[in-house]
This record gives structure tokens, C-alpha cells and sequence, in this order.
């Protein structure tokens, strides 16, 4: 059973990362992160079943609630949004980035867990 979880585990992590990739420098919105909330609630019911590799999915689990926390809203009339709105869109949209990384980062190191179990 553990055998079969981890092996569907390995291709969640790397769709996960695929997506991710996808998602790379472009600011999305709330909906356009919602199909992603599968995948993690996934990982979150994964992470108590595997005990080898607890501790990444747990991390992996906690950086997507805060990439999914980042969902940007729909900016006003395009043609004439003021500075300051455009200006905090911007920020936002760079923390998105942020919280993006460091979510494929601990995929990154979840997949590199997996592949190290796989080893031994």
C-alpha cells in the first residue's frame, strides 16, 4: 500500500511542479490558483499515511496555503486604474511570485526525498 502511495505521490509531486512551472511570473487570480486546492488537499491527506516522508509533505502542504493565500483580485477598468492601485497589484503579484518559489522548492525537496526512499 505504502509502495502504491508513494509511487502516486512521485507523479502528484512532479504534475504539482509542472503546474507550478506553468503558473511562473504570471499573476493569477483566486480562481485561476483554484484547481490546485485538489492537489494540495491531496498532499495534506498523503503527508499522515507516509511516515518516511512526513515532514516535506507537511511542508509542502504549508507553502501552498500560502501560494493559494495570494490570489489576486480583478483589477478595475484596465484603462484607468490609479497608480497606487496598479502599485499595490504589482506588490502583490511579486509576493504571489515569491510564495510561488518557495512552494516549488519544497516540492523540490519532497520529490528529492522521495527519489532517496526509492534508493534505499
Amino acid at each position: 500500500m505504502r509502495h502504491v502511495a508513494r509511487g502516486r505521490l512521485r507523479k502528484v509531486a512532479a504534475f504539482v511542479f509542472e503546474k507550478l512551472c506553468e503558473l511562473a511570473q504570471k499573476p493569477c487570480r483566486a480562481g485561476d490558483l483554484a484547481p490546485l486546492r485538489r492537489l494540495r488537499n491531496l498532499i495534506k491527506a498523503s503527508a499522515d499515511q507516509l511516515e518516511a516522508i512526513r515532514a516535506e509533505l507537511h511542508d509542502v502542504a504549508e507553502h501552498f496555503e500560502g501560494y493559494l493565500a495570494t490570489g489576486l483580485p480583478q483589477l478595475t477598468s484596465p484603462a484607468r486604474v490609479p497608480q497606487a492601485e496598479l502599485d499595490t497589484y504589482m506588490e502583490r503579484a511579486m509576493k504571489q511570485e515569491h510564495a510561488r518559489m518557495e512552494l516549488e522548492r519544497a516540492v523540490s525537496r519532497a520529490q528529492q526525498r522521495i527519489r532517496v526512499l526509492r534508493k534505499a
